[in-house]
């Protein structure tokens, strides 16, 4: 004689939440530029790419070494938002 067993399978759906929790930003205007780069000749080459400097405008040593250095990074930093 032969058993068989009934499975029962459950399935759950799981939503993951947006990245950032969903959440709106803390800070509603985001960070905004000083305008430290803008002596610079730059382009927006592609929005996968942003902004590139042209070539001889910037050169990063020179900004690492200069006395605004902290204004530039942050600046830099801003552009890859």
């Amino acid at each position: 004689m032969s058993t068989s067993a009934a499975t029962t399978t459950t399935t759950q759906t799981y939503s993951l939440p947006a990245i950032g929790g969903g959440r709106p930003s803390t800070t509603p205007t985001g960070l905004q530029s000083s305008g430290s780069l803008d002596q610079f000749a730059s382009f927006e080459s592609t929005p996968a790419i942003g902004t590139e400097f042209a070539k001889g405008s910037v050169q990063i040593r020179d900004l690492l070494k200069s006395e605004r250095s902290d204004e530039y990074l942050r600046d830099l930093a801003i552009l890859g938002e």
